[in-house]
């Protein structure tokens, strides 16, 4: 079973798709489908463009997804955007499908295949054990709204997996496919990364039936029905649930997400390491699962320490300030001076107010009882640092570089734009390259230090500084460099 036929360019327009073996996948003209609809709501297009073109040009399961994960299917209005079918395919299908991608090109480089002894592996690696859980909850939760004929309520859980799969699980498991040999992690990933697309085409098939139809012909066996629409709907196993790994690498995820708004909000790239982030929580439990999964932090955020304390004295300047609402009408012209007493109480107290207890102030020789309502705290952050805050934690990234951080930052920002010539020159992922460069002295000396990082990222056999006329200009954070990446026959 040549299995891992290459899927780099599918058609995913519905009625012309062709399965990874170069066979047609039947389809109905979208016309048909659209013809054959009760619509009851009315669903205009912005461009003026007939509905039925627009399906024909960014295909069936666009439009099919599109549709489903929007108003329309709750009974009300939509205006039809092509820009929402361009995001749908951007953002869902595209990554689903280079999933796919990752795991046959892989598999082929190493000689991997799906038979019974590698995919029963013992899953030891707690990504693994939780792509597996969120899987299996994946099933209760679409199989229990296409029982209630929830089609939007159906389709929203599978979009958030695919996010958690292609943006969580193989992104922190790539270096596991990468990495030499054949040891038992690599095998389990092959072996998880295999399973789950496999029963995922099964879910998603009555919504994507050409693109699940795509990745359950490339990964079906020979004893397996010939299309995934013959196959029954996947049922969740409590086996392979595990809801406080689930519970725990949410908490991580919530940290990391936090910490990627600060880097977007203040446009620090991620490819530019920083020296530490500062999780603040005083929930204990929470505080060991952060310790725990912290190095899953560091690599995702690109950060070289992880200081975990209940204390955001640390990380802000904390201010108190009288609540107007609550305490205006009951001092009346009292209020400006209690207001001045309560922007002077201590830390302590401040403490108290945020652990919820009452507080007592002293207003002219008289005691006044504070509650946590009459008080608002207000956090100021400190110099270097960045904060963002929810119910449970407080994330906070140190952003002072030492020399070595920007080094490494420009080292990493050469390996993108060699990596995205290599994309340019269509070279296979295990072709050798050598590469030439010219850059101003300070980014020579960062390329110069982290020339074995740089060759080993990008299978460089030689990286040197030289003269010469063709190459290609580009930015790496302020300093211009030449490059040039020829092939190493």
């Amino acid at each position: 079973m040549v299995w891992w036929s290459d899927p780099r360019h599918p058609q995913l327009r519905g009625k012309n798709l062709l399965d990874l073996h170069g066979k047609p996948l039947v389809a109905w003209p979208i016309e048909v489908a659209l013809e054959s609809r009760f619509i009851d709501r009315v669903v205009v297009s912005t461009n003026s463009k007939k509905i039925a073109e627009i399906a024909n040009k960014y295909g069936a399961d666009t439009v099919r997804l599109y549709m489903l994960n929007s108003p329309a299917v709750r009974g009300e209005d939509l205006r039809f955007s092509e820009k929402g079918l361009v995001e749908t395919t951007r953002q869902l299908l595209l990554p689903l499908w280079n999933s796919l991608v990752f795991l046959t090109t892989y598999a082929k480089i190493d000689g991997w295949e799906p038979n019974p002894e590698n995919l029963k592996v013992k899953n030891n690696n707690p990504l693994d054990r939780w792509i597996l859980s969120r899987l299996n909850k994946l099933f209760g939760e679409v199989q229990k709204e296409m029982d209630r004929y929830d089609l939007n309520r159906s389709v929203a859980p599978f979009v958030g997996f695919i996010d958690l799969l292609t943006n969580w699980y193989i992104r922190r498991s790539r270096r596991r496919f990468w990495k030499a040999g054949h040891g038992d992690d690599k095998k389990e990933a092959y072996a998880t990364l295999y399973t789950v697309l496999f029963e995922f085409s099964k879910v998603v098939a009555p919504f994507i039936p050409f693109i699940a139809e795509g990745i359950f012909r490339t990964l079906r066996h020979e004893t397996d029905h010939e299309s995934v629409h013959l196959e029954l709907f996947p049922e969740e196993n409590s086996e392979f649930r595990d809801i406080d790994l689930e519970k725990r690498m949410d908490l991580v995820l919530s940290a990391v997400t936090m910490g990627r708004a600060l880097r977007a909000k203040h446009q620090l790239k991620i490819r530019q390491p920083l020296p530490k982030i500062f999780l603040v929580t005083r929930d204990l439990e929470a505080k060991n699962v952060l310790n725990e999964l912290s190095e899953l932090i560091m690599d995702e955020l690109n950060i070289k320490q992880v200081t975990i304390t209940p204390d955001e004295e640390e990380l802000v300047n904390l201010k108190s300030k009288a609540n107007y609402k609550t305490l205006g009408r009951r001092l009346g012209s009292k209020m400006k001076t209690v207001a001045e007493s309560i922007a002077d109480i201590n830390l302590d107290q401040i403490r108290s107010i945020q652990n919820g207890k009452n507080i007592s102030i002293k207003i002219n020789g008289d005691t006044l009882e504070l509650s946590p309502e009459d008080v608002l705290i207000q956090r100021e952050e400190k110099k270097g640092l960045l904060v963002e805050t929810d119910n449970l934690m407080t994330v906070a990234l140190d952003t002072e570089l030492s020399q070595d951080l920007i080094q490494e930052g420009f080292a990493r920002e050469f390996v993108n734009k060699v990596q995205n010539m290599r994309k340019e020159m269509d070279l296979d992922v295990m072709d050798r390259i050598q590469i030439s460069y010219k850059a101003s002295k300070e980014l020579n000396s960062a390329l110069e230090k982290y020339s074995d990082f740089i060759c080993s990222e990008t299978l460089a056999f030689k990286l040197e500084s030289q003269e010469f006329s063709d190459s290609t200009k580009w930015d790496l954070n302020g300093e211009p460099c030449k490059i040039k990446v020829e092939h190493a026959v």
